[in-house]
């Protein structure tokens, strides 16, 4: 994808000169090292409006009174002033019962010609409806379907259940699985997550003798825990881990191609090993992972505010971001991405959102980066620019996700690489594999080529939506 960003090809390599992220933020890049107790992660639920303002924390009211006191006035103008010049008023002299009725229908055509032909309205059925862009086709969800592979015999394994993940199936979803695996002879030994961090904790801590696998039943944020706290061990464990979906958006399971929890039970049982890439990020001096996605502006501020709202299910991060795209947000951000050919791309620009994915998804289904794929050991970056991006668009875009007909918008700059540098003005918060996470201003990430033995079919197709 041609950028309209201001773009030099010729730049050092981002992860040159020393390989550490932002003059020293972040610490070193690259290592795989993870920290054992990371003070990055913040709950959003127990911010002081105090700690909120520190962090530059979204919040929904922003640009909400601007945004209802227009909404106010069109209503006013276009279908209350007109409904009461026709139904409400009803003068004496006939001739200016006339007169009123020719000026609500006036004001009524007015407000039709602005909504259709002058509003970002027009953007969103251009985009959307009439001349929607061609989506990308299912991809693998491996770089190389051929690529030789290992097995593993699974007598004996650990399943670590968040039984609040997503709409709290988590009982049921280890029922359908020990049905499965007792079937096969497999021991299974439970253990429940009992609060934030729990997983993570779990999987630096946990004894794995004699242990064939450790897996997770849970959404997203329950995976990102297990293997942040499984690459943090103090001495490091050779146990493959296995997922099954069991929370909200499931955007992991998603990129291997299944969200049926029999399935993922089965790929389990049957030992096939491959080797996940991961992105590493650094940031505050501190090093976690993401196997997922690492997502700032809309995208992360989504993800922020929908903590709040998880009573509404998946649905959480399509209402929230619609919200936010009426109410307009935007973040000037510095970019350096390095490729596989050690080519780098700068740019600086005020965007609406940007996001590195490993996987293909976010959200339920959305297809943010079609191209994705494990074992090539590269991120997918988007940036979508603020500048000729109305509201319009942006709801056009988020249609545009689940067939991913995103992909040729010219809004959209579009790179796969090896590493990113991204700085922005102040410190704030992005969203993690949907965990929040805090940011010094600078954060750097890197992909660790098949840095984890996951237990999964190498030859599936990611789910189209």
């Amino acid at each position: 994808m041609a950028s309209n960003w201001k773009s030099q090809l010729d730049l050092p390599a981002a992860g040159g000169g020393g390989g550490s992220g932002g003059g020293g933020s972040g610490g070193s890049v690259g290592e795989g090292r993870v920290t054992a107790e990371p003070a990055v992660y913040v709950d959003v639920t127990k911010l002081s409006a105090k700690d909120k303002k520190e962090l530059n924390a979204p919040r929904c009211c922003d640009g909400g009174a601007a945004y209802c006191s227009m909404f106010c006035l069109c209503c006013l103008c276009t279908v209350i002033a007109p409904l009461l010049l026709i139904f409400a008023i009803r003068p004496a002299v006939p001739s200016l019962e006339q007169a009123l009725f020719a000026t609500a229908i006036t004001l009524a055509a007015l407000g039709l010609f602005y909504f259709c032909c002058i509003s970002s309205f027009r953007d969103l059925v251009v985009g959307a409806v009439f001349c929607p862009s061609k989506g990308v086709e299912q991809v693998p969800s491996w770089a190389d379907i051929e690529a030789p592979r290992s097995a593993s015999a699974i007598k004996k394994l650990k399943v670590i259940v968040n039984p609040n993940a997503g709409v709290r199936r988590g009982a049921s979803n280890l029922d359908i699985c020990k049905k499965i695996w007792e079937e096969l002879s497999i021991e299974v030994i439970v253990v429940n997550t009992t609060h934030a961090g729990h997983a993570r904790e779990i999987g630096r801590t946990e004894n794995l003798d004699g242990i064939d696998a450790l897996c997770a039943i849970g959404g997203d944020g329950t995976i990102h825990e297990l293997v942040n706290g499984f690459m943090s061990r103090d001495v490091p464990s050779d146990v493959p881990l296995g997922f099954i979906p069991g929370g909200s958006g499931n955007s992991i399971m998603a990129h291997f191609g299944t969200w049926d929890v029999a399935e993922a039970a089965c790929r389990i049982a049957a030992g096939e090993v491959n080797h996940m890439d991961i992105m590493e990020i650094c940031t505050c001096g501190e090093t976690i992972v993401s196997p997922h996605l690492v997502g700032f502006g809309l995208v992360g501020a989504s993800g922020i505010l929908a903590e709040d709202y998880r009573c509404l299910g998946p649905a959480r991060y399509n209402i929230v971001a619609l919200w936010k795209i009426m109410t307009g947000m935007s973040e000037k951000t510095k970019v350096v991405l390095t490729d596989s050919n050690d080519e780098s791309f700068k740019a600086e620009d005020t965007l609406v959102m940007s996001y590195l994915n490993k996987t293909q998804h976010f959200g339920k289904g959305l297809r943010a980066a079609p191209y994705a794929k494990m074992g090539n050991g590269l991120m997918e970056f988007y940036g979508i620019k603020a500048k000729g991006m109305s509201r319009g668009n942006m709801v056009a875009f988020l249609l545009q996700l689940p067939e991913a007909r995103h992909q040729d918008s010219p809004a959209v700059t579009y790179h796969q690489c090896t590493d990113a540098k991204l700085t922005f003005p102040e410190p704030g918060l992005m969203t993690v594999d949907g965990e929040v996470v805090r940011h010094d201003g600078t954060v750097h990430l890197k992909c660790l080529k098949g840095r984890l033995k996951i237990l999964t079919p190498r030859d599936t197709i990611a789910l189209k939506k």
